[in-house]
């Protein structure tokens, strides 16, 4: 049952809330693409692999580039999940609800796992000055610290689909949404848990960008949404 509300300065300040959150949601999604845009364009090789150790001095200053746009993007887009889950849950008080914690569980290990090159760094340092018959221990300790990297990131995005198809439902119920935009974040969500299901099915799988791209399609298309509405209550939506 919808929660009514029929105090106008508690409206305007979750409208500003929500506008601000959309704003973080945008801004987060745009980051995100950019650094894959940026990795692409530099031809970073994957973090796994013998030739990132190897290559790893003179890309080093990429890499601390390239995470520390994807750890700002993920803040972002948390925001703006807990700015939806604020907003919503007058309409859809349980899947609101569940959308934020779910969503602020999954960023968290996504977060986590953000800053890479923190843990490799001295690896690389290492391996330069490490005699020869001790170069390949530090290879293999190369992997495996990659490996528990790659599950925070799998781990993450399986939670987080289902903090977007339970916004996608409540939004459904939202008059700043409708259902449109809520068959939209549903529809994406499900695309991100598919692509999470399959990284999880099958370890090193690519399938777990498309997680995190329908993660970043999701915070575009609600987040311009949430940016556009109305500043007043009861004005037209844009």
């Amino acid at each position: 049952m919808a929660l009514a509300s029929t105090d106008p300065v508690g409206q305007t300040e979750e409208t500003r809330l929500l506008r601000l959150g959309g704003a973080a949601g945008a801004l987060g999604s745009a980051l995100l693409l950019g650094t894959f845009v940026f990795v692409a364009a530099l031809g970073l090789p994957d973090p796994s692999t013998t030739e990132s150790l190897l290559r790893f001095p003179e890309i080093k200053t990429a890499r601390v580039v390239e995470n520390t746009l994807y750890l700002a993007a993920l803040v972002l887009m948390a925001l703006h999940t807990l700015a939806l889950s604020r907003t919503l849950r007058r309409t859809s008080p349980a899947a609101s609800f569940f959308g934020g914690a779910v969503g602020v569980l999954g960023f968290t290990v996504l977060i986590c796992g953000a800053l890479l090159h923190v843990a490799t760094a001295p690896l690389a340092d290492l391996h330069r000055d490490a005699p020869p018959e001790d170069k390949t221990t530090v290879v293999l300790v190369w992997q495996g610290v990659q490996s528990i990297f790659d599950t925070l990131l799998v781990t993450g995005a399986a939670l987080v689909p289902f903090a977007l198809i339970a916004l996608g439902r409540a939004m459904l119920d939202s008059p700043a949404f409708g259902p449109a935009v809520g068959r939209t974040g549903l529809v994406l969500g499900v695309i991100s848990l598919t692509g999470a299901a399959v990284a999880v099915v099958i370890p090193g799988s690519l399938a777990v960008a498309a997680s995190i791209l329908g993660l970043s399609a999701f915070h575009a298309v609600v987040g311009l949404k949430s940016y556009r509405r109305p500043s007043q209550p009861g004005s037209p939506a844009a």
